[in-house]
């Protein structure tokens, strides 16, 4: 895995060299020979070799390209380590102890999710959603007599 995402990230790879670890790592999912000229093809346009990371390269790779687009989705999709799911069994046990008597299934997932995602909850914009909250509240209040 290590070698493809690398293979994938070098703007010198050898086509023939992607094609071989293809057939090693995925036999029967991926035609390792479109992928290599597809690879060729992709790395001529200035998009895909200015992306820092798979992800960008990704998105930068075009939806003609379609298998290589797969390859690409395969390495953003499957885990090189277990680093993360060992992450988040850590973080359950964390907030299952602390909310183990009130917490539902339901509040005790999307914390986990919260928790274990916290760079992504970091970016929110906490006055907007203030805000649609607010406005949701003024559609529900009930006039008093």
């Amino acid at each position: 895995m290590y070698e493809l995402a690398g293979m994938l990230m070098d703007n010198n790879t050898i086509p023939d060299q992607l094609r071989n670890t293809l057939e090693n790592l995925y036999p029967g999912v991926v035609d390792a020979d479109v992928v290599a000229s597809q690879f060729s093809i992709v790395r001529r346009l200035q998009a895909w070799m200015d992306a820092a990371t798979l992800r960008q390269r990704a998105r930068a790779c075009p939806a003609s390209l379609a298998e290589l687009r797969k390859v690409y989705r395969i390495m953003i999709t499957v885990p090189v380590t277990s680093a993360e799911c060992e992450r988040t069994f850590s973080k359950l046990a964390l907030i299952k102890n602390k909310l183990r008597t009130t917490c539902g299934q339901q509040r005790l997932e999307k914390l986990i999710v919260c928790s274990t995602e916290r760079d992504v909850v970091q970016q929110i914009d906490i006055e907007r959603i203030v805000d649609r909250f607010d406005a949701l509240a003024k559609n529900r209040r009930l006039a008093l007599k």
